[in-house]
């Protein structure tokens, strides 16, 4: 054995720093030993990692929650839900939720150091890709409400689009049903017209029916180009199309309804002109005459082209009512200049015209007694009036043929009545505004059936106006002072005193000076004070015959 030497550095011999060096580099990574314990190495620390994934997967999956409660509050602010989104994340959720328990009760089902290092290493790999899967989850809520967002814009837009379609179909189809009842309107009224034309358009100097139907043409043009443009209010021309067609309906009515007023209104003119050559008299005023010639020859025509029926038949009823007011006038000036004239001999027609109006006053007696039979209480009314108008008349010096025509329009005065419900007519106590409405379309009536018979047209106006007041109140027209027919203001008096003596359903009767005091106050209101002088001088003539009807229970006067 080799000893040290005193001051010599002591130094291991080479074999001995060789293994030592073997065994370094054998143990050190990447040397044999190294590998060759390896894998006891991994499978030591593979439970530590794999212990640590399930933490991890908890707390991602409370992240999971509370990304699906912002979802679901998301979906509650959305009209569509996006389904395949829906069902993917749910799906999803299910399948990692799944996961998560099985890789739990792997973990637990027995101790990690009693698995293999494979079975571990498959484990850890399932864990990674669980917890990879929850990322990807995670991801997907994320992206959620921005993808409903989305999806709902892309539902609604599609809905609208939809809507607009079926509205879109839904107009085109009204249009085309409105179109052809336009279309089936224009032919009926052509073939109407073929079949009438010669009793109106032929004659008519006022009405053009080419001028009519170039305005529906043209209606008709503007119709279609603005349902073309694309761009328009299928309400507006729906409306249009309804006004068109009612206008092309009722043309030919109206056309018929101006021709009549046309031809009455020419003879008027044309008998006015006579009585002003021929005798140096006018009854109508010239201001009037100038504006009924403007609506007539200009007014109406153009209203009826354009089709406002509306402004049309405002002004045909105020022409109605000027000839009306003034047809009877013309024509008893003209025929009492004629009867007066030197150079007319009209014995013998004066005496048949005059026995024409004996036999049909007796024939008008015998229907007032039948129809006011129905209003018992009224006695004998109709004739009280007449006969109290025929004495003002004479009272005011009227002449003799003009006097017994007021007698016939004070019996007829009520005689519409007879179209009025007899419930009515007798029911006590006051009326309703409706039932005192229709009772006074009673002159209307009553005038409707003079005018149809011939020899009686001039009363018409008397009978008609015989309810209008002197200040305007009255009905059915509201005249106002001189716009109301002399006669029909006798016959207004008359009524009036013998409604105000007589029984009523409502009232006692009053006595005759009370009721010749009440119509003195209504002098210059109710009634016409030209004429209340003359009715009161009248009425006291007859105050005993008047006072004797009233105690025997309204026997006839006459």
């Amino acid at each position: 054995m080799e000893t040290k030497k005193e001051g010599e550095i002591f130094s291991p011999p080479i074999k001995t720093i060789e293994k030592k060096s073997r065994r370094r580099k054998s143990t050190a990574p990447g040397g044999w030993i190294w590998k060759i314990t390896t894998p006891y190495r991994e499978w030591r620390e593979l439970p530590k990692e794999i212990h640590e994934y399930p933490q991890k997967a908890h707390k991602n999956i409370d992240r999971i929650h509370e990304g699906l409660i912002d979802y679901r509050l998301a979906l509650m602010k959305t009209v569509y839900m996006a389904k395949r989104v829906d069902a993917r994340l749910w799906q999803i959720y299910g399948q990692v939720s799944k996961v998560v328990v099985t890789l739990e009760d792997e973990n637990n089902k027995r101790a990690m150091i009693l698995h293999t290092p494979r079975y571990l290493k498959k484990l850890k790999t399932r864990w990674e890709d669980l917890i990879a899967d929850q990322g990807d989850l995670l991801d997907a809520i994320g992206r959620a409400p921005a993808s409903l967002k989305f999806y709902n814009m892309m539902m609604i837009y599609k809905d609208i689009r939809q809507r607009e379609r079926v509205e879109d179909e839904e107009n085109e189809r009204r249009y085309t049903e409105a179109y052809n009842s336009l279309e089936l309107a224009l032919e009926y009224v052509e073939e109407f017209i073929n079949k009438k034309e010669n009793d109106v358009f032929t004659h008519s100097k006022l009405l053009k029916m080419e001028d009519v139907r170039q305005q529906w043409s043209d209606r008709l043009l503007e119709i279609n180009r603005l349902q073309q443009s694309g761009n328009y209010d299928i309400e507006a021309v729906l409306e249009r199309i309804e006004n068109l067609k009612n206008a092309i309906f009722e043309a030919p009515t109206l056309a018929k309804w101006i021709h009549d007023i046309e031809l009455r209104y020419g003879k008027l003119m044309d008998d006015h002109e006579l009585l002003s050559t021929a005798y140096g008299k006018s009854v109508i005023r010239s201001d009037e005459i100038k504006e009924t010639k403007v609506l007539m020859t200009e007014v109406i025509p153009k209203l009826w082209v354009k089709g406002e029926n509306q402004q049309l038949e405002h002004y045909v009823k105020r022409l109605e009512t000027f000839l009306n007011a003034n047809e009877p006038l013309v024509q008893s000036e003209i025929a009492f200049e004629e009867r007066h004239s030197p150079w007319a001999d009209t014995s013998t027609e004066d005496k048949k015209e005059s026995d024409e109006i004996d036999m049909l006053t007796s024939f008008v007696r015998i229907m007032i007694n039948a129809i006011e039979s129905r209003e018992s209480h009224m006695g004998d009314h109709s004739a009280t009036v007449a006969r109290l108008s025929v004495k003002t008349a004479i009272e005011m010096n009227w002449n003799p043929s003009d006097v017994r025509m007021l007698e016939v329009a004070g019996l007829l005065h009520d005689v519409g009545k007879i179209w009025i419900p007899e419930s009515l007519l007798s029911k006590p106590g006051e009326l309703t505004e409706s039932e005192f409405q229709l009772l006074r379309m009673h002159p209307y009536y009553s005038a409707k059936i003079v005018e149809s018979i011939s020899a009686l047209r001039e009363i018409v106006p008397w009978v008609y106006y015989h309810h209008e007041r002197w200040d305007g109140k009255g009905y059915p027209e509201g005249l106002h002072a001189d716009e109301i027919p002399l006669g029909a203001s006798i016959i207004a008096v008359a009524e009036a005193f013998s409604a105000m003596i007589f029984n009523s359903l409502s009232r006692k009767p009053l006595s005759i000076n009370v009721a010749f005091d009440q119509i003195r106050e209504e002098s210059g209101k109710q009634f016409d004070p030209g004429v209340i002088d003359a009715f009161i001088k009248s009425a006291i003539s007859l105050k005993a015959d008047l006072e004797n009807l009233q105690k025997s229970g309204f026997s006839s006067v006459i």
